[in-house]
């Protein structure tokens, strides 16, 4: 639209998608919870290596798939579709920052796989305390990757809000689906610390 830009938000028509997509998104969140659960009572370990790297039985398409999935969520189905919608073909700048994202990751991950599977890493902190030994730096590079995984948690709030208000046309409230949201994320949570405990 003519003299907008990125940062403003488009005009929301309103409109409901209709019985059929709520009950698809029903089933698939009830599909999720189940799948939580029957992993949680079929657990056969109970350390963190098991829920975070499913105790490092990843192959590289399996973890390259994951990486891309949780990455891209929000801004794949939200943010361009959004951004093209408002600027037109101009969203095609974001094609070369994605090749090179995945260009950089197709040379780098089974290096860097290879590396954590030997070591039994979880997170990249431990590499970066492993290869320089030194607990400041690892410190540092925490901090530095908390400020992003905030920013990132915080757009896929924003996005399932977003999706649930236009989905129900504006009656339902983006802050619900937020909330919906944040629930689900918990329970996970809640179900890993009890294994841990």
């Amino acid at each position: 639209v003519r003299g907008q830009t990125m940062f403003q938000e488009p005009t929301n028509p309103t409109y409901n998608v209709g019985f059929v997509v709520w009950i698809i998104l029903g089933v698939y969140l009830s599909l999720m919870l189940i799948l939580g659960f029957v992993g949680w009572f079929k657990r056969k370990s109970e350390t963190l290596e098991d829920h975070y790297l499913a105790g490092g039985s990843l192959g590289y398409i399996v973890l390259l798939m994951t990486l891309y999935a949780s990455t891209y969520s929000a801004y794949v189905v939200v943010g361009v579709p959004g951004d093209a919608y408002i600027r037109g073909y101009s969203t095609l700048m974001w094609l070369p920052s994605m090749l090179t994202s995945l260009s950089v990751s197709l040379s780098l991950a089974p290096r860097i796989h290879r590396i954590a599977k030997e070591n039994k890493y979880i997170s990249p902190l431990e590499f970066i305390y492993d290869r320089f030994n030194s607990r400041a730096l690892r410190s540092i590079f925490g901090i530095m990757t908390l400020i992003p995984t905030l920013l990132y948690v915080i757009g896929q709030f924003r996005a399932i809000g977003q999706s649930t208000e236009g989905l129900s046309g504006g009656k339902i409230s983006g802050i619900w689906g937020a909330i919906g949201l944040g629930a689900i994320m918990l329970l996970y949570e809640v179900m890993v610390l009890t294994l841990i405990i």
